[in-house]
């Protein structure tokens, strides 16, 4: 996929260089950007129509008729479009053919899940299929009121879960939902149920009836991950790899690129690196212009694709070396971020403080110093400060642009 940026800039002075994407930016230059897509397969089969009956019938009301289902897809397909309205998804509820996501409303289950999904990160596999189990939605419908009220809630709790399992295969993981700025350290012992607005909200995170039957949005960091994923937008967060061995400590630390991500407003990295010994420690620079917060997230190795997943370490450093953050593994239980229950080994920074303009530190490491094997980590902070704006035509150029390209995704 061609990728167009500006030329890169000095900013503030500061040694590392940011590269801005604004997308395509076709109105100021010849060139024609690339915009590959991705094609998802909205399936309702016949066994959605089963299904969809045995939650009718476990509410004792009457099955929904062709109309009614029309109308509950209709509202389904409406919500995977307004929630991925930024990003390059077509929806489609005819087998499109060839590579395409297929999220299947039709899915069978002995269970009481409400849904199922490979997890993707950076959707790097093709033709994998989200399931959303209709026949255990009954809970979604009262039996007491109106029949459009019916339709509507679990029309929306269906399509919640549908967009919820195609963010796992687009490299969303149930954390996610935490990545919101309201959620900072200072609140990790009470969110006041700020992730459940997010679609990657689930039972561990306190999700409750009500909440799936509202409308959802997507958290800043999901909006991140996403922007990192291949086809998913024209300009896919760039992914870089380790020069060698990144150090392992700060004064041999490996610079990372950062580009600025016009979705989430995050300026961002993305890093492929490997452990390769005992006691490797890889350790990464990136500069900050102005205070803010950082999320980080580091994926082991094939964690998902059956390889060797390894518990990692992620640390947050300054210039003289002090700790900002530390993360071993992902702990929440509904409210309660960064504690209590383990989620994931994997190791996830929220929000964490970055103090001052200057350069900082992310640490990889192996909890025991055994488990080894290659990783991404990716990180997105707001610690950038305003870049003075470009005087005459220039601007009014950059404007027209954005402006089309805003009005083309909507």
């Amino acid at each position: 996929m061609d990728q167009l940026s500006q030329p890169e800039k000095q900013v503030a002075n500061m040694k590392i260089i940011k590269t801005v994407i604004l997308g395509c930016l076709s109105v100021l230059i010849s060139a024609t950007c690339a915009q590959a897509q991705v094609d998802i397969f909205l399936d309702f089969n016949a066994d959605w129509v089963t299904n969809l009956n045995e939650s009718t019938n476990a509410a004792g009301v009457a099955d929904f008729d062709a109309t009614e289902r029309l109308q509950i897809q209709t509202i389904i397909e409406d919500t995977f479009t307004t929630a991925f309205a930024p990003f390059l998804l077509n929806f489609s509820t005819t087998e499109p053919g060839g590579i395409r996501e297929r999220v299947n409303f039709g899915a069978n289950t002995d269970g009481g899940g409400f849904g199922s999904a490979p997890l993707d990160f950076r959707n790097r596999f093709q033709n994998l299929t989200q399931n959303v189990f209709a026949a255990n939605f009954g809970g979604f419908i009262e039996s007491n009121e109106p029949r459009s009220q019916q339709i509507q809630e679990i029309a929306t709790s269906l399509a919640g879960t549908g967009v919820h399992e195609l963010g796992h295969s687009l490299g969303l993981r149930h954390h996610a939902a935490y990545g919101t700025p309201g959620i900072t350290p200072s609140n990790y012992n009470n969110t006041q149920g700020l992730q459940n607005a997010h679609y990657l909200a689930t039972g561990s995170t306190g999700l409750n009836e009500i909440e799936r039957e509202s409308t959802r949005t997507f958290s800043t960091w999901s909006n991140v991950l996403l922007e990192a994923a291949l086809g998913v937008t024209a300009n896919p967060l760039e992914l870089q790899t380790e020069s060698g061995d990144a150090g392992d400590g700060i004064a041999g630390a490996q610079v990372l690129n950062q580009t600025f991500l016009d979705i989430s407003g995050q300026t961002a990295g993305l890093v492929n690196g490997n452990l390769d010994a005992i006691t490797d420690v890889d350790v990464y620079a990136f500069e900050a212009t102005a205070a803010g917060t950082i999320t980080a997230e580091l994926w082991s190795d094939d964690l998902f694709t059956g390889g060797t997943q390894f518990d990692s370490v992620l640390r947050l450093l300054d210039s003289d070396g002090l700790t900002l953050g530390f993360s071993d593994d992902v702990l929440y239980n509904g409210d309660t971020f960064a504690g209590i229950t383990t989620r994931e080994s994997d190791s996830f920074l929220l929000n964490i403080a970055l103090p001052s303009a200057g350069t900082y530190f992310l640490e990889v490491s192996s909890f025991s110093n055994l488990e080894l094997g290659e990783y991404e980590l990716i990180f997105g902070h707001n610690a950038i400060a305003a870049v003075p704006e470009p005087g005459g035509i220039v601007l009014l150029g950059i404007a027209s642009a954005l402006t089309l390209i805003r009005r083309k995704r909507a």
